[in-house]
């Protein structure tokens, strides 16, 4: 018996982001990033509007909200200090 080809099935929190109005996405990021242990760990403004442009012109990205290479939600993810670009072979920022 032959091996099946697995199969890249569609990640069901993409599936619901995208389904998602952009106000709602907007709404659940904000909340999680004002937690207190996220707000003292944020990239300026300017840094985060580079880390965006960088992952908007990958092709890694999908859905227009998700790294491929980490499941990460980019909007949440370009935020955080502690985190890089996981792009393998080294990072675009």
């Amino acid at each position: 018996m032959d091996n099946p080809i697995p199969r890249k099935d569609k990640c069901r929190t993409c599936e619901k982001m995208a389904a998602m109005g952009e106000e709602e996405f907007n709404r659940i990021t904000d909340q999680y990033l004002s937690r207190e242990e996220h707000r003292v760990n944020l990239v300026s403004r300017e840094e985060t509007i580079r880390r965006l442009e960088i992952c908007h012109s990958c092709d890694s990205l999908s859905g227009g909200v998700t790294c491929e290479h980490c499941a990460c939600l980019v909007p949440v993810m370009v935020r955080l200090k502690s985190k890089s670009c996981p792009r393998p072979g080294g990072g675009r920022w």
